[in-house]
């Protein structure tokens, strides 16, 4: 029963790193052009650049990165539960 409960949670897992890459991937990019413009912009951002707030983007890629940790950390775990058990059962 165990062994069909893992390649869910691995699915789900890998689903879960490949969403928090983009997240990090779109707020980091967002980020730079952000603090890369917001001085030599012509436009908007040398009017109001006390009206930017990028705390939440820092937290999200806080979050999300911590999110990949710990999924990285769930998978090797069930790898080693894996190779554990094999490795258990030829001896």
């Amino acid at each position: 029963m165990a062994a069909r409960l893992r390649t869910p949670t691995l699915a789900f897992a890998a689903l879960s790193i490949c969403l928090s890459f983009a997240i990090i991937g779109c707020a980091g990019r967002t980020i730079h052009i952000f603090n890369a413009q917001h001085k030599s912009d012509v436009w908007l951002l040398p009017v109001w650049p006390n009206h930017f707030d990028t705390r939440e983007l820092h937290a999200l890629i806080g979050t999300s990165a911590a999110i990949v940790v710990l999924n990285a950390v769930l998978v090797a775990s069930l790898f080693v539960i894996t190779v554990g058990s094999s490795l258990n059962s030829v001896d």
